[in-house]
């Protein structure tokens, strides 16, 4: 059995035939707190004239042409490449940058293509997935507000001086507003690895949708553990590293790393074991994936989920570290700043449990991401923090 979808078998997702007399009388509008008829929402908002709403629907008209070019940009694999670690310098420390050579994705996004962009939710309110919103919109006819914004139809209008590849901006607005579960670029562990902690022996307390494992296993590892909390994210990381690295140790645990460090015959084993500890952990509630056994449906307040899943994370990292081995993880601020009850210094507040813990304040380097967004805003780049036992 193929670890990916095809181009073909996901267009056949999207079968649905556009028919603009549907779109026009039996459209729907989803508003942020309730489903409206699209006639009575046009009667509302002045800017929305026929015109405009046909700028909409040659997106919809031709959502074969959109989606061959999102697949090729964003799930289309390369066997024939799957080792870039052949072919690609990495990254300098400098220049860590999450979307550097984005198309080494591809592999992890055709993989989880289903959890990635649609049953992974974001914890902010009335944040949609992307894969929810176009299926609404090409399978069903309903329109999320946001796409019929003065601001996303000029975006889109093909006749406004947006005639770039894509033949528009239709991808960009979605990209913009609606949300798809973060993935760790495999070339970013791999650049690490390559140019500051050499390791040949890694542990991970979470599977990163199986980028860990292709990032180290591209850098030289020779043995490779880890766990998490999605059974599906386990199983495939085992099929990956079976079907592409065959000379590896290699042994993946499925449940919570908070659990893991109460498993005797794992802490017995395992213990100053490693020379590397890698992950980027949860953002508390900012995500919310297709598991039972995620840490915020365990520890209902920040503060339980700092002491009751990453507390004892820290701890298992240091026990199953060797002396000089490090820990690194990535972590980011997020929220708003001007509300406390929406805001979490995770960067403060994690780093804080480390330094208790290995004795010592943990060093921070940035990593770099590209932004995408209909308006540009400014954000913190994420940090790399790493401390060494």
């Amino acid at each position: 059995m193929s670890l990916y979808i095809s181009l073909d078998t996901f267009l056949q997702k999207f079968n649905t035939k556009p028919n603009l007399n549907s779109y026009k009388e039996k459209g729907i509008v989803r508003t942020p707190n309730k489903l409206e008829r699209l006639t009575d929402y046009m009667k509302r908002k002045d800017h929305l004239t026929e015109d405009e709403l046909m700028i909409l629907w040659t997106e919809i008209e031709n959502k074969h042409s959109y989606l061959r070019r999102f697949y090729k940009m964003s799930l289309q694999v390369n066997e024939d490449n799957i080792h870039f670690g052949e072919q690609i310098a990495p990254m300098l420390l400098k220049d860590m940058n999450n979307n550097t050579n984005p198309l080494l994705k591809n592999p992890i996004r055709n993989m989880y293509w289903k959890e990635i962009l649609q049953q992974t939710e974001s914890g902010i309110h009335n944040v949609p997935t992307y894969l929810n919103t176009v299926i609404d919109l090409f399978e069903k006819n309903i329109i999320h507000y946001k796409l019929l914004s003065p601001s996303s139809l000029g975006k889109m209008d093909r006749n406004n001086g947006n005639k770039d590849v894509e033949g528009g901006r239709f991808g960009s607005v979605l990209s913009s507003f609606y949300f798809r579960a973060s993935i760790m670029n495999p070339y970013v562990p791999f650049s690490l690895n390559k140019r500051r902690f050499r390791a040949t022996s890694v542990f991970t307390p979470t599977l990163g949708w199986s980028s860990y494992a292709y990032g180290f296993l591209e850098s030289g590892v020779t043995e490779y553990v880890g766990t998490d909390v999605i059974p599906k994210v386990c199983k495939m990381t085992v099929q990956f590293i079976d079907k592409y690295y065959t000379n590896i140790t290699k042994d993946i645990y499925c449940m919570p790393s908070e659990k893991l460090a109460s498993n005797k015959p794992f802490t017995r084993k395992y213990k100053n074991h490693f020379d590397l500890v890698f992950f980027s952990p949860p953002y508390y509630d900012l995500e919310k994936y297709p598991s039972n056994n995620q840490s915020i449906t365990s520890y209902k307040s920040y503060t339980e989920w700092l002491e009751g899943y990453w507390r004892p994370t820290v701890a298992l990292c240091y026990h199953v570290l060797k002396p000089n081995g490090y820990m690194c993880f990535i972590i980011s601020d997020y929220g708003s700043p001007n509300s406390s009850s929406q805001h979490y210094e995770l960067v403060k507040d994690m780093s804080s449990v480390v330094a208790e813990i290995f004795q010592k304040k943990p060093t921070k380097m940035p990593l770099h991401n590209k932004q995408i967004y209909v308006l540009s805003q400014d954000k913190v780049p994420e940090q790399i923090i790493t401390i060494k036992k």
